[in-house]
């Protein structure tokens, strides 16, 4: 998608798509072409997305569109134009859009491949699907007709990327500090004061091997009190005192928690939730 509109109600929003945009090549196109991205690809994909026969998880994420005798406001005006329509403002609607759960997909190859498309994935970015041997290892070759340059060349530059799996966490971290791995997302407990000071800095020691990038993403982690008055398990519990639950959690110092347990990656949640 391109260039965005909105009422000044803040709930239809008129997306104008790129004309340039293709999905991979793939035998669930016709001479095995990949085809150009319209409009009407995006009702497709959203459609299924909230179809309960699909079951999937990012259903929640429509949870705010107006529905028209149980259909979803999902409108292609034409191949280059997208319409959703929300049930009222909801800022936060754009951001969900850009998650994966929300990437198009073209109905030709779900057809093609039914329930084994998730093993042979059709999307339209700068890497498409070659290999995937589950838990072990995924390829990904050059896209040949992504639209992005930059300025002079066709991105990407890379001619493929590999993927490897490797459950434990502390073998996949020696791995990369052995040069075997060249780039590894997320920090696991096991090793994280291997590789951060407290304050959440690189180690020195990695200063001339390893590039750390950090950026701030939603993620909540919270402790919650089953304190259903129907159940049996609260009616025998203490827990189902107010006064006890507020003790717990005057008991955490959570500013000392994310120092020695998270080195200081991620904020102290001292304003608890907001309703």
């Amino acid at each position: 998608m391109q260039k965005l509109g909105y009422f000044r109600t803040g709930t239809l929003y008129t997306f104008h798509l790129r004309n340039d945009v293709y999905f991979h090549n793939n035998p669930a196109f016709r001479g095995q072409k990949g085809r150009r991205v319209v409009a009407s690809d995006f009702v497709y994909s959203f459609n299924r997305i909230v179809d309960p026969a699909v079951a999937s998880a990012g259903a929640w994420v429509f949870n705010n569109v107006k529905q028209n005798g149980g259909k979803f406001s999902f409108t292609a005006i034409n191949d280059s134009t997208f319409c959703i329509e929300l049930k009222q403002a909801f800022p936060p609607f754009l951001g969900l859009l850009s998650m994966t759960y929300c990437s198009v997909i073209p109905q030709e190859a779900v057809k093609t491949y039914g329930n084994d498309f998730r093993r042979n994935p059709v999307g339209t970015g700068p890497f498409q699907f070659k290999m995937w041997k589950e838990g072990v290892k995924l390829v990904m070759v050059k896209n040949p007709d992504y639209f992005e340059t930059d300025g002079s060349q066709r991105l990407p530059y890379l001619d493929a990327v590999s993927v490897t799996f490797i459950v434990d966490k502390q073998s996949a971290f020696l791995e990369f500090v052995k040069g075997n791995l060249d780039f590894m997302s997320g920090i696991d407990a096991s090793y994280k004061d291997e590789l951060l000071t407290r304050n959440g800095a690189l180690n020195p020691k990695y200063q001339n091997k390893i590039t750390l990038l950090t950026q701030p993403y939603l993620n909540t982690e919270y402790l919650g009190f089953l304190v259903d008055p129907g159940s049996d398990v609260v009616k025998k519990s203490p827990l189902r005192l107010k006064a006890i639950r507020q003790a717990i959690n005057y008991g955490f110092d959570r500013k000392k928690m994310m120092r020695y347990l998270r080195n200081n990656i991620g904020i102290p949640g001292i304003y608890g939730f907001f309703h």
